[in-house]
């Protein structure tokens, strides 16, 4: 129990509230490697399933990809291979649902509010 209370302290950052975490350097790869963050240009709001499934189908990732909604219409995809990702950065411009929609490359760290969605590279 004591060796469980010291993990769990160490951990917790004592008593000041801070969490003390390893850097994990394959994490921070993955993070500024493998995964894009995108704006679908629209008024309306298209839900995470959608933009999942059409991205499945147009990106094709053959080791697949990770949506996460970060905010309405902004989405972060994370990929498994470099491979995928490089085929999808390189083959834009993409829609969805008839949308227009904005990547750009994220870095661990990054805020959405730092992102500029302003223009599109292709």
């Amino acid at each position: 129990m004591d060796q469980l209370i010291k993990m769990t302290q160490k951990m917790w950052g004592g008593n000041d509230g801070r969490i003390e975490l390893e850097e994990d350097e394959d994490i921070a790869f993955s993070l500024n490697n493998l995964t894009l963050v995108d704006k679908v240009v629209s008024e309306k709001v298209v839900n995470k399933s959608d933009v999942h499934s059409i991205v499945q189908r147009l990106w094709n990732p053959q080791f697949g990809v990770t949506v996460m909604e970060l905010e309405d219409n902004i989405y972060l995809f994370k990929f498994k291979k470099k491979e995928d990702i490089q085929r999808t950065w390189t083959r834009g411009p993409w829609s969805i649902m008839g949308n227009h929609i904005v990547l750009n490359k994220w870095y661990a760290n990054a805020k959405v509010s730092d992102i500029d969605f302003s223009c599109s590279w292709f």
